[in-house]
């Protein structure tokens, strides 16, 4: 059957969206482009706070970061993640948007803001970023499999079904499909969607879960362990 996924829970990516290619031997280094370094010690401190769970205190380190250096993609993600999580899903788009500035087609991006308006039960504008990720990069199923889910909240079963179809086993695809025709209400021949919390998400494969792409390869990591 299908893995059981909660809203919060992330995901791994391909990471082409921020793989960094090694410079070459005796290149000099492009201080240009490169992000500050106060940025990037702050950001791998943010790193540390979030393996230790220490919310409120990343929440304002990453916050810093990108007032110090915008280009740090991923501290959008990061940053909205947690707003997510504390509550606060108004900032966490706000935090998304922000990042779309900077890189308007970035699928993990994208993913992200369409679990944020998944969360505010905003179910047309999640399936429109969904579909946007899944476009930009077909080959991740995440994105597709999201995209299922929300139809299926919808009530556009037999679009979710074929969709399940093209990224799962068919017992695993009729099963997810299933899952989402029963948490929805039908209302005068019509399904309506029932609001997906962290509690009531279905357990479909890889669904409705934001995205979080691995470190670029100079990017800082964090020293401390996860606490959990």
């Amino acid at each position: 059957m299908g893995s059981a996924a909660v809203l919060l829970q992330g995901c791994a990516t391909n990471g082409a969206s921020y793989a960094q290619s090694a410079p070459k031997r005796g290149a000099r280094p492009d201080r240009a482009n490169a992000p500050d370094a106060s940025a990037k010690t702050l950001y791998a401190l943010a790193r540390i706070l979030i393996a230790q769970e220490k919310d409120g205190q990343a929440e304002v380190v990453l916050q810093k970061v990108l007032k110090e250096d915008p280009t740090i993609i991923r501290a959008y993600s990061d940053l909205a993640k947690i707003q997510l999580r504390r509550g606060k899903p108004n900032e966490a788009i706000q935090t998304i948007n922000h990042g779309l500035k900077a890189r308007p087609d970035d699928p993990v991006l994208l993913n992200n803001l369409g679990v944020c308006n998944l969360f505010m039960g905003e179910f047309e504008t999640a399936l429109d970023s969904f579909t946007k990720a899944s476009t930009h990069d077909p080959r991740e199923k995440q994105y597709a499999a999201n995209q299922a889910a929300t139809l299926g909240l919808l009530g556009r079963h037999a679009e979710a079904f074929e969709l399940y179809k093209g990224i799962l086993p068919p017992a695993e695809a009729q099963y997810n499909a299933t899952l989402l025709q029963g948490i929805t209400t039908p209302t005068s021949g019509t399904s309506q969607p029932v609001a997906p919390s962290g509690e009531t998400m279905p357990t479909a494969a890889v669904a409705a879960s934001p995205s979080v792409a691995p470190q670029a390869e100079d990017s800082p990591e964090p020293t401390a362990p996860p606490s959990r």
